[in-house]
């Protein structure tokens, strides 16, 4: 599913605002982030990874509902969108990289972040899912953990070994996230083992309407009106 421009444009303000004030996402890492959410064998509720998008410990204030609403919107908007597009039957992943402005070249590292970030909130899940998931999946986890790692300077090469190494990144990237959702939406009827609760073969869809003094279905424990509402 194609991300509608307009949107885009709005999120990536959204947070690079957010990430000037607070350093948290930049839209290649959050859309990263989506897509490890979506990818993870055990639900992860809003209330849990929302904090990390801010780059804070706590929930981010709004000045008025309406702001609230219009952020909640995009945040959820996109990883609606991200869930959709990898909602069988499909066979490709539109990424959104960032760019280096000096040269041209696609950095695929924030987005390889942004997954990773996303994994480590469920470590033991990827690593049922590397023991049980065969040798293609087990070594696109593996490979994404090494991506990053290199990013995040736990683990060195040579510039010119990691160029040769990783020049297709950018191409390689949204066929390791096919292997991986291939495998995670045959295994949700099949129940290779018991975590497989977030993620389907069913497309999202919107909730129904939450009423305002109503729990907020994002897990935080607060009214709806006081949330994401």
């Amino acid at each position: 599913m194609k991300h509608p421009k307009n949107e885009l444009n709005q999120l990536e303000d959204l947070l690079t605002k957010i990430w000037a004030e607070s350093g948290g996402m930049t839209i290649a890492e959050f859309d990263g982030f989506c897509t490890g959410l979506i990818l993870c064998p055990e639900a992860i509720m809003p209330s849990e990874w929302l904090p990390l998008i801010w780059g804070k410990d706590t929930a981010l204030e709004f000045d008025t509902e309406k702001e609230a609403k219009d952020i909640m919107d995009l945040i959820m908007g996109h990883y609606n969108r991200v869930a959709q597009t990898l909602t069988p039957p499909c066979d490709t992943l539109e990424t959104l990289y960032e760019v280096d402005p000096t040269n041209g070249k696609i950095l695929w590292e924030p987005w390889v972040h942004g997954f990773c970030t996303a994994m480590e909130l469920r470590p033991e899940a990827w690593d049922e899912m590397t023991t049980s998931g065969g040798d293609d999946v087990s070594s696109v986890i593996v490979m994404f953990y090494m991506m990053n790692a290199l990013y995040t300077g736990k683990m060195e090469l040579p510039s010119e070994e990691i160029d040769k190494s990783f020049n297709d990144a950018p191409d390689m990237i949204p066929e390791m996230v096919m292997t991986l959702n291939n495998w995670v939406k045959s295994q949700h009827h099949n129940n290779a083992f018991d975590i497989f609760a977030a993620n389907s073969n069913i497309a999202p869809h919107k909730n129904n309407k939450v009423g305002r003094n109503k729990p907020c279905p994002c897990g935080s424990g607060k009214k709806y009106k006081k949330c994401c509402g």
